[in-house]
C-alpha cells in the first residue's frame, strides 16, 4: 500500500490482487465548493464488504467471452515447469513466466541447425 506525497500530489494505491480498496472522502467546510476540499483516505479489506450484484453479474457477462477456453489446452506443460503457477509473477520468477519466455525462446531460434538466430 502507498499513501505519500509525491511532487505535490498524493499518491494512493491500495496494493494488487484487489485485497485492498482505498475508500476516499473529499469534503469542504463552504456549501458552495469553495478553496480546496479536505481530503480523507483509508485502506480497507475488499473481502470485509459485500460484493455488488449488479456488478458481479457485469463482471461474468464480460469474462464469459472467455468460456469456450476454461479447459482448452494450449500448450502441453513439460514437468520441469510443474507446478505451474503465476503467484506473484509481478515480484519473482514464477514457473509461468518461465514457460511463456521459453515458448517465446524456441519460437525465435526456430532455425537451430544452421545456427542462424532469426
Amino acid at each position: 500500500q502507498v499513501d505519500e506525497v509525491v511532487n505535490g500530489t498524493r499518491l494512493l494505491k491500495p496494493g494488487l490482487d484487489a485485497k485492498y480498496a482505498t475508500v476516499l472522502e473529499l469534503s469542504w467546510d463552504d456549501p458552495a465548493h469553495a478553496g480546496p476540499p479536505h481530503v480523507s483516505a483509508e485502506f480497507v479489506r475488499v473481502a470485509d464488504w459485500p460484493a455488488d450484484e449488479a456488478l458481479s453479474l457485469q463482471v461474468l457477462k464480460a469474462y464469459s467471452v472467455l468460456d469456450p477456453l476454461r479447459n482448452t489446452e494450449l500448450h502441453a506443460v513439460d514437468d520441469r515447469f510443474r507446478p505451474l503457477s503465476s503467484f506473484g509473477a509481478r515480484g519473482r520468477v514464477c514457473t509461468m513466466g518461465r514457460l511463456i519466455c521459453t515458448l517465446i525462446r524456441e519460437a525465435l531460434n526456430t532455425d537451430k541447425d544452421t545456427n542462424t538466430n532469426v
